[in-house]
């Protein structure tokens, strides 16, 4: 999509298309809308993105874009005001850090002003110091992390030794610092895990990754900063882990398995719901002809229906999780009537949310297609 001259009614309406097939956009394109967003005052679009691209990535792209161009501070007050702290965890992560509290405060705008006062406010940051010195640390913290990672995947295993237990004490003592960079580490720490298991290597790094990646999966503000992208290639990866379809490498021992047993269901409980759901449904429509897959899949969509009850009540949830269903039952190659399991576990998370609305669910949700046979057929069940 060019950004020039493009009215937003017409983003309105692809950003409605993605979001009917229960897509997310990727990260370039979401800039380049959130660039020409921002630049025109396209406060309908800002307002719809979260459905497709998650929020901390569209304050973060703001705020990539402020540093240049202060203009882009309105469009961050806009949405502080439209939708304020959807999440403080997800907002803190994304605005409580010294490089844009220096912005806010060198701008002088009117827009900066509002903000700081939101941010004081909500108690997302409580007093102001002078910022030079907590910037350059910052921008140093950032600096150290990037070359730990080029560390760990240099061929000098003693070298690669020694920077994998550096971040790992990161992890566990200082997580925010990790932010920044958060797909970058796990992507990082996924390859250099496959490298050494496909190896058939069960040296120290692997328990060092593993321990590192436990770690950020009982972090829900680390696993909000993920990309769509890294949290579907960390499910993947350790599916195929535990299920023993490592590449040339025999298979990993009990212990690794259940470690990353444990992990997928830290992740299960703590990463951003809908995008969770997503991965799980994208997952079982492509490999639900594995029987170990499929069994592994079924238990994660089980864990995730019952922490449905704290987020049905949110109306773009519900939504995300009807279209996603839709679209599976439209993409799906298998015989779904015949296969009772599958049929059982794609009804999980619409008897939570019929346990919820009750007979109001027809009322507040446009429900049609495959979903709504499900309804009616879910209709005798007491729920």
């Amino acid at each position: 999509m060019k950004g020039e001259g493009v009215p937003q009614e017409h983003i309105m309406n692809v950003l409605g298309m993605i979001e009917s097939r229960s897509g997310m956009i990727k990260d370039e394109e979401a800039f380049v809308i959130i660039k020409v967003a921002g630049e025109n005052e396209y406060w309908d679009v800002l307002s719809g993105l979260d459905k497709v691209f998650p929020v901390s990535k569209i304050f973060a792209s703001l705020i990539s874009l402020a540093e240049t161009q202060p203009v882009f501070i309105n469009s961050i007050y806009f949405l502080l005001q439209k939708t304020p702290f959807i999440s403080n965890t997800w907002i803190e992560g994304a605005l409580n850090n010294h490089r844009f509290i220096s912005l806010l405060e060198r701008a002088e705008t009117p827009a900066a002003a509002h903000v700081i006062a939101l941010l004081k406010k909500e108690n997302i940051i409580t007093a102001y110091s002078p910022h030079a010195k907590k910037v350059r640390r910052s921008e140093e913290a950032a600096t150290d992390i990037n070359l730990l990672l080029n560390d760990i995947i240099d061929q000098n295993s003693q070298q690669s030794q020694e920077s994998l237990k550096k971040l790992q004490k990161v992890a566990i003592e200082n997580m925010s610092v990790l932010l920044r960079s958060a797909s970058t580490v796990v992507n990082v720490l996924l390859l250099q895990l496959n490298d050494s298991l496909s190896s058939g290597s069960t040296c120290l790094n692997v328990y060092t990754i593993i321990n590192i990646i436990k770690r950020i999966c009982e972090s829900d503000l680390f696993l909000a900063t993920l990309d769509a992208g890294t949290l579907l290639s960390l499910v993947s990866d350790y599916i195929v882990i535990i299920t023993g379809q490592m590449p040339r490498g025999s298979a990993s021992p009990e212990g690794i398995k259940k470690e990353c047993s444990e992990s997928l269901l830290k992740m299960c409980v703590n990463a951003p719901f809908l995008n969770m759901f997503k991965i799980y449904i994208n997952l079982l429509s492509n490999r639900y002809k594995e029987e170990k897959v499929r069994e592994i899949l079924v238990k994660l969509l089980w864990k995730h229906s019952k922490l449905s009850s704290s987020v049905v009540s949110d109306k773009t949830v519900v939504m995300g999780i009807i279209n996603r269903l839709n679209a599976f039952y439209a993409e799906f190659r298998g015989d779904i009537k015949s296969d009772q399991l599958i049929s059982k576990v794609l009804q999980l998370h619409l008897i939570e949310i019929l346990k919820h609305y009750g007979d109001e669910f027809l009322k507040v949700f446009k429900v049609t297609g495959p979903v709504l046979h499900q309804v009616h057929a879910l209709g005798g069940l007491k729920l």
